[in-house]
Parts: structure tokens; C-alpha cells; sequence
């Protein structure tokens, strides 16, 4: 190859700057002049295969990446390129991208040696592939690939994608060892096959975070700097120390949130660390940040294989509430939760004991356990905290009425029973007799598991209740808001602990009036003395 040619026709870098066109969002077509962003991206693709770049909105991060798997597409041959979209409606956006960049490329170059370079055709241009018959490659827009072999991949929006760990464990299966793949997304909350693959520290993956400071876009010019940083307020003072952070930023994001729609999901969509990204966003009832600011503890005491932990032991004379939700211990096995995966199966059986008079997690049993003999644990923590006042969840898991059962008729236990009055009952009226009716156990409900989620989301902003549990934390953190409004786990992940918490809390005023009851002499077992 002529050395001129070398440097142009041969080099994609070149040629992705100088043979494609992109539809502005002034809806002008030009030919892609890269952003600073884009610029390094180009830099980290000449160095690595693997790149994933977590981001802000609109930073041309994706129509990036589509130019270049485009472009190697249209210099390879027998090259299979896939782009994976995160939803349906996206397979045309990102399309459309593509088509336009391929319609702009001149159908002929003349080269320095004289020769002609013809643009390879397109046989099949269907609205979601491009084949190209006299290279045998082709570029195309799905939603997942199982019988393909690929040998370049871009994921757009990773930590979008609906059922990610099956997509994309038969997508990157397809790919070909040593095939480019890149990934991008804003983030989706701290959980999920993206933000699992962010922070693992053995991923072959360059991981690459660009916030609001790093698109020029998003940069006021401002008229006097002396006077503008004068005005500056504690938290714009430190968001400057932030990297790359600049005061033409802190002057944008000023004016952005002058816009009251723009303010709750700001950090969402334009956040300045990758900590904050994940932190911010996905649909939460939770204050997230306040949950990350609880201190995590190693527990004073572990026993059962690690299933029950303790950070307080009980004190003399004080009032506890012990909360149960129960699983179907399907597996018939008892193993503690830190030694089996936290994602997928069912989930585990949670219990926590809470200080009534400090509003803190003490104590945290949680593992498959069997529903059979999980009354023989509550029993136990009950008994060992000064007969903690029990909240057994029977709705609308069965398995717990078994368990809350057993425990009121002492099944396989020898001791003594445990104080009756100390188990939390459900009132209910007939709605034919209109009778008060008692039933064993706390019933979750639509309306009771918005009273309780509320009245945790209530704690959590005024920072009332003290939780060291990790595992813990990680749940709060991963317990969202879904597409119909419902509450529930991230997809792939446990809302045991969550649930078990909300219970308790709710129930705080009961259980100090359980604890403060008087009894009559029958009740006492002193009715003829």
C-alpha cells in the first residue's frame, strides 16, 4: 500500500472521521468530527479490544462506537458485527445511526497508487442489517444472538437490558475468542450484570467512566471567574475537587437545575463519579446516599455456620422486636448466605432482631433454611432477647404460618411456651359478620407493604435506624420501584433482610405495648389463690 494511502484508507481512525456522516441533533448531517470524549475513546481502541464506558447522557458514546464497528465491518472480510440493544424500540434508533453513516460514505475513493476503492453493497439492507455479499460481512441490530458466530460486538445500554445474565450469556458466547466487544450504559442502580462487571476486579474489560465534566457540551463559558467562584456554595465548592471538574460545569449544572424537572434526577442522568452514577440511579423508594453513608460492622458474634449474627448481645431489661420472613427453604439444606450466590434461586429466610429503644439492627439470621424447623430459631432469639416481641410474615408466603404455627403450639420444643401475648396477631373484620377476627402473624398486603416501604423510606431520609450489616446494605440499595409501580428486588436479587426491616419497624408501636401489658391472675395461672 502506497505510504499515503497507509495513512488514510488504511487507517480507521482516518477513515471514521473522514468518510462518514452523523445527523446532529440539529437534524443536520456532518461529517463526524469526534467531542474530547470521542477523541479518547479512538486513543483507548487502538490500545484494547474490550472497552466499557459508563457515562452521562448524550455523549455521543454509542454513535461512536457504531461508526467504528461500521467501519471495521465495511474493511473485514467475513466479519459478523452485532449491535445488542437494550429494548425493541431502540433496534431502529441504533439502526438508523448506522444506515446513515454507510449512505454517506463516498462509493469511490481514488487512491494514491492509482487504484479506486469501491464501497462495498449492500445485498440485503433490511431495516436491521446490512449485508455485504463481496466481503461476506454483514453488521446487524438484535436484541440477543444464540446461533451466530460473531466477531464483533458493541452491548448498547448494558445495564438496561431485561434478563441481562440470559441474554448476554449467550450473546458473549457467540463471540469469537479475540472478537472486539465494547459496552456502554448510564447506570441502573448498584446491582446487575453491568455494575457486576464494573467492579470486577478480574474483568479483561477497560472500564472507562465519563461524567457532565468531561463533555465540553456541558460547560458554561463564564464572565469574571473571581467573582463567579465568590458565589460559589459548600456543595459547588466540593464538586470542584472532583476530577476534571471545572467552574464552566458547576455554571451548567446551575443553570440546568433552575429547571425544577430537572433537579430530582439530575445525579441520574448527569452524575460526576462513577460511585454517584450507580448511587443515584434506577427507581428506588430509598434515599440511596443515606443508605451508603450507614458504617458497616464485622458482627461480634457468629454462629450457625455463619447464618446468625450478632452486634449487640442482649441487654438486661430492654425491649426487642424479632421479625421473621420466611422462605420454602426449598433445597432442604441449611447454608449460611455467604457462602452460596446471592443472585437467583429462592430467597432466604430472614430474621432480625431490632433494639426497640435504639431503633438498631442487633442481631440477623438469613439462610435456605427449612421452614419445618425455623421456629426452633425464633424460639431461641426470642427467648435469648427477654422474650422479644415476634412478627412472623403469614401472608403471602404459607411457609411462614407453618412456621408461626409451630411456634405457638411449641412444636418439638421442650421448654417452656413461648409468651403468646409476645406474637404479633393481624386483626380483621368479617365482611359478612362483621366480627373482629385474630389470625397468628403480620399479612403483606399491596396496602400494608406500602404503609411499611413508606414508613422505612421515612426512617432512612431522617436517619433513625442503625444497620452494620452489609448484607444488609446491599439490599436497601438494590430494593426498587418496578415499570407497574410495585415494590420488589432488583431482577436477580433478594428483598428478605428489606422486608423483614419494614415489618419491624411498623410494628415498633405494638410491640412496647406487648412489652408494658398487664394480666389478670387466670392469665398467670394464679386464678384460684
Amino acid at each position: 500500500m502506497h505510504p499515503e494511502d497507509a495513512k488514510r484508507i488504511g487507517n480507521w481512525m482516518w477513515r471514521i472521521t473522514h468518510l462518514y456522516k452523523i445527523q446532529t441533533k440539529k437534524s443536520q448531517k456532518i461529517i463526524f468530527d469526534p467531542k474530547p470524549i470521542q477523541k479518547l475513546l479512538m486513543r483507548y481502541m487502538a490500545l484494547w479490544y474490550l472497552i466499557l464506558v459508563l457515562k452521562a447522557r448524550q455523549e455521543g458514546v454509542s454513535t461512536f462506537f457504531l461508526l467504528f464497528h461500521l467501519d471495521r465491518t465495511l474493511f473485514t472480510p467475513n466479519c459478523t458485527t452485532v449491535i445488542l440493544a437494550h429494548r425493541r424500540d431502540s433496534l431502529q434508533k441504533l439502526f438508523r445511526i448506522i444506515k446513515i453513516a454507510y449512505e454517506s460514505c463516498p462509493e469511490r475513493i481514488r487512491l494514491a497508487d492509482g487504484r479506486i476503492w469501491v464501497k462495498p453493497k449492500a445485498k440485503y439492507d433490511t431495516k436491521n442489517e446490512l449485508y455485504f455479499e463481496g466481503l461476506d460481512s454483514r453488521i446487524y441490530v438484535a436484541l440477543e444472538v444464540r446461533s451466530d458466530t460473531v466477531h464483533g460486538l458493541h452491548i448498547s445500554e448494558w445495564a438496561h437490558i431485561k434478563n441481562a445474565d440470559d441474554v448476554l450469556t449467550a450473546t458473549l458466547g457467540a463471540v469469537v475468542e479475540g472478537g472486539v466487544i465494547t459496552g456502554e450504559s448510564t447506570a441502573n442502580g448498584e446491582g446487575g450484570s453491568f455494575f457486576e462487571e464494573w467492579e470486577n476486579k478480574d474483568s479483561d474489560f477497560l472500564k472507562l467512566f465519563f461524567g457532565y465534566q468531561h463533555d465540553p457540551d456541558y460547560c458554561d463559558a463564564i464572565e469574571g471567574e473571581a467573582t463567579f467562584r465568590a458565589t460559589l456554595t459548600a456543595e459547588e465548592e466540593n464538586l470542584l475537587t472532583v476530577q476534571d471538574m471545572k467552574l464552566g460545569n458547576i455554571a451548567w449544572r446551575r443553570r440546568q437545575l433552575r429547571m425544577k424537572s430537572r433537579r430530582k434526577k439530575f445525579k441520574q442522568e448527569f452524575p460526576c463519579t462513577a460511585d454517584e452514577a450507580f448511587l443515584t440511579s434506577g427507581a428506588s423508594p430509598f434515599n440511596r446516599e443515606k443508605i451508603n453513608d450507614w458504617p458497616t460492622r464485622a458482627p461480634v458474634e457468629t454462629t450457625m455456620e455463619g447464618m446468625l449474627e450478632y452486634w449487640v448481645k442482649p441487654i438486661k431489661d430492654r425491649r426487642y422486636i424479632l421479625s421473621v420472613d420466611c422462605s420454602s427453604g426449598a433445597s432442604g439444606t441449611q447454608k449460611p448466605a455467604g457462602t452460596q450466590e446471592e443472585k437467583g434461586g429462592s430467597d432466604f429466610t430472614s430474621m432480625g432482631v431490632w433494639d426497640l429503644t435504639t431503633w438498631q439492627k442487633v442481631a440477623q439470621f438469613r439462610g435456605r433454611y427449612p421452614y419445618g424447623k425455623a421456629h426452633h430459631i425464633v424460639y431461641k432469639l426470642g427467648r435469648e432477647y427477654n422474650d422479644a416481641y415476634v412478627a412472623i410474615e403469614t401472608f403471602p408466603s404459607g411457609h411462614g404460618m407453618t412456621v408461626c404455627n409451630n411456634l405457638v403450639n411449641n412444636v418439638g420444643i421442650e421448654d417452656e411456651q413461648y409468651p403468646q401475648w409476645m406474637i404479633h396477631t393481624t386483626t380483621s373484620i368479617d365482611k359478612k359478620t362483621q366480627e373482629r377476627k385474630q389470625r397468628w402473624g403480620w399479612e403483606t398486603n399491596e396496602r400494608s407493604k406500602t404503609l411499611m416501604v413508606d414508613h422505612m423510606t421515612d426512617l432512612i431520609e431522617d436517619e433513625e435506624i442503625i444497620v452494620y450489616s452489609e448484607t444488609a446494605k446491599k439490599e436497601f440499595k438494590r430494593f426498587i420501584i418496578n415499570d407497574k409501580g410495585q415494590y420488589q428486588a432488583m431482577e436477580g436479587y433478594h428483598d428478605d433482610i428489606v422486608m423483614e426491616s419494614c415489618i419491624a419497624m411498623y410494628l415498633v408501636k405494638e410491640a412496647l405495648a406487648a412489652g408494658r401489658r398487664t394480666f389478670t391472675k387466670e392469665e398467670l395461672g394464679l386464678g384460684s389463690m
